[in-house]
């Protein structure tokens, strides 16, 4: 029983771990793409 309990605890935690990291990573391509989009939006009103 405290084996499957701690299986479950560590796969939670990875599953937490995991979309935190996947969080991160969506923000920085986000800032990304908005920076571009900005440069972009520049060039063509010059």
């Amino acid at each position: 029983m405290a084996l499957t309990a701690s299986n479950m605890a560590r796969r939670q935690w990875i599953a937490v771990v995991s979309v935190q990291l996947t969080l991160k990573l969506a923000l920085q391509f986000i800032r990304i793409l908005s920076t571009v989009n900005c440069q972009l939006l520049m060039l063509a009103q010059v």
